[in-house]
């Protein structure tokens, strides 16, 4: 990672910003860009859209196809702003609403239009939790496009409203702010008509004209009005203010003109002239690359035999020793809930209870290969914090997926009654994610519907769709009764080997969606062992420890009459 600032301060790199290496971690104060608006613009065109500058490059965010995949490609870009921004530094995120042709996407009677700003607030919310929405301010275009849109145009009741305003959604990371010093405030200092009118949540600005030195040259120019805006209102004099888009240089030009550092990233090498026009000297470089190097994955070969499709008891720090790092598949845990079942399973207080949770999965974490799957069963409460303890470590979220067990945790008439339990699904960054969907499809619930539709198909969005043999793809939500309720004897619980069974259908789920034959799971609280139960009925290899010697016993036996 580069360190030295005069590498990358005041630069433009003619780079994907989706790998932003150039800047260390922690080293922007602010980010003010306007992304690519999906595949509405042609940006190897000029500003007509009429004449090539450049070649189309499909690897560009802005030729991708699918709108899900595009916000997918551009959450890759704000998970790097979220890195080389400072705490508390912000990020100012230009976009329009989209109405599409109905000749180029046709989904129901009307046009379709696409909501950027919302589906980017939603992107960023759900990956990346320490990123906060501020603020969002609307540019009102003041002299906005002669190109109307008609719709049933002269009569009701199909008209569509006029494409006029754009969107400034500001947001801000985690972490108090360092200050200034009382220099840097006051050359930084907006007067009371500014401060008045900068914040007002309507911004009335022209759409840039042939004064911009891009007009006609870039096809979705921002004013240096909306810039400067953005650059007065959230950063200081000689920080760093960041434009991931560069395009045609607007963002830097208005940094460098207030007195900021600036950084930008354009995949587009023909805005090089341009950005170097703008601001007044040559900028632009293409930062020479190697490719990133490659994890080396230990196989399984490396893990020591002795361990391999057995459980121990005792201590799972010991036989952990045993295991080369990043050499776990998948891990699936049902650890204590302090829900004083047993003594295992009481804790003086919550915290004791957290420190505990947090030290087994710093433990394991390292175990894990990039790109594995790692469960954890818990309350909804404690997943809570164990869901905001695993993405402190780096580990991304997939589902919060809802066991619905038919069987409450204890009988109350003060409260609803519990009766589901919460599943953390989380991936280890880095690496290939295991994700087997067609393999744990569940049966369709409408069974008259579906037998009709196997001969006469239903039509979805304008197609006509036909139910999948193996049902349909699996919810987030599990409705599997428990073996505590399955095993009811005239209505009455009876006695199990272990208080917290759980059922082999479950597990089978989990391992069968993100494991394959042949990769190693982990269990460090192996119970009565139906996690490894469930790997070996499915041609995966295991790993399970257990503090308690007659849990650890059940286990074995299971396993032995399983083979």
């Amino acid at each position: 990672m580069v360190t030295d600032p005069e590498i990358y301060v005041n630069k433009v790199f003619l780079n994907d910003s989706r790998d932003m290496r150039e800047l260390p971690d922690q080293s922007v104060g602010l980010i003010v860009t306007s992304p690519p608006y999906f595949n509405i613009k042609d940006y190897a065109l000029d500003g007509h859209q009429e004449v090539a500058h450049s070649k189309s490059d499909k690897g560009q965010i802005g030729d991708i196809s699918d709108f899900e995949s595009f916000i997918e490609e551009l959450v890759m870009v704000w998970k790097e702003c979220f890195r080389v921004l400072k705490p508390n530094g912000k990020i100012a995120i230009n976009v329009p609403l989209m109405p599409m042709l109905k000749a180029e996407l046709n989904t129901h009677e009307n046009r379709h239009i696409f909501d950027l700003n919302a589906a980017i607030q939603t992107s960023i919310l759900k990956n990346l939790p320490d990123f906060y929405l501020l603020d969002t301010y609307i540019w009102n275009r003041t002299n906005p496009s002669k190109k109307l849109m008609f719709g049933s145009y002269p009569f009701p009741s199909n008209f569509y409203a006029q494409n006029t305003v754009e969107f400034v959604s500001i947001y801000v990371k985690r972490g108090k702010a360092v200050q200034p010093s009382k220099e840097i405030k006051e050359a930084s200092r907006l007067t009371q008509e500014e401060w008045v009118e900068f914040t007002k949540q309507i911004w009335n600005l022209p759409i840039p004209g042939k004064g911009d030195l891009a007009f006609g040259k870039h096809t979705a120019l921002m004013p240096e009005a909306l810039a400067e805006r953005c650059i007065r209102l959230y950063s200081f004099v000689g920080e760093i203010v960041l434009d991931p888009f560069t395009g045609s240089g607007t963002t830097l030009r208005v940094a460098k003109r207030l007195d900021r550092n600036y950084v930008g990233y354009e995949l587009m090498d023909s805005y090089a002239e341009i950005i170097n026009q703008k601001l007044e000297e040559k900028v632009c470089l293409k930062s020479k690359r190697s490719p990133k190097a490659k994890i080396a994955i230990p196989s399984i070969a490396s893990i020591d035999p002795k361990v391999i499709d057995r459980v121990f008891l005792g201590d799972y720090q010991k036989i952990l020793n045993k295991v080369p790092n990043s050499s776990i598949d998948l891990i699936c845990v049902d650890p204590p809930y302090n829900m004083k079942k047993a003594d295992w399973d009481t804790f003086d207080s919550d915290s004791d209870f957290l420190e505990f949770t947090k030290k087994w999965i710093k433990d394991i974490d390292p175990k894990l290969k990039p790109g594995g799957a790692f469960y954890i069963f818990n309350t909804p409460r404690n997943c809570s914090y164990i869901l905001g303890f695993l993405e402190s470590l780096g580990y991304e979220f997939q589902n919060w997926i809802t066991w619905n067990k038919k069987d409450g945790f204890s009988s109350t008439k003060k409260k609803f009654l519990p009766e589901q339990e919460t599943i953390l699904y989380m991936v280890k960054p880095g690496g290939t994610i295991t994700f087997n969907s067609e393999q744990v499809r569940i049966p369709y619930e409408s069974t008259e519907r579906i037998e009709a539709a196997k001969k006469k198909g239903i039509i979805k969005n304008g197609k006509r769709w036909f139910p999948n043999e193996a049902g349909r793809l699996c919810p987030d939500v599990w409705t599997i009764s428990s073996d505590r309720h399955v095993n009811k004897i005239a209505g009455r619980t009876s006695k199990a080997d272990h208080p917290t069974i759980k059922p082999l259908a479950l597990i089978e789920r989990i391992v069968l969606a993100s494991s394959n034959p042949g990769d190693v799971v982990l269990d460090i609280f192996a119970g009565s062992g139906t996690t490894l139960v469930a790997a070996a009925k499915n041609d995966r290899k295991f790993i399970g420890i257990d503090s308690n010697e007659g849990y650890v016993k059940i286990a074995q036996k299971r396993i032995k009459e399983l083979k």
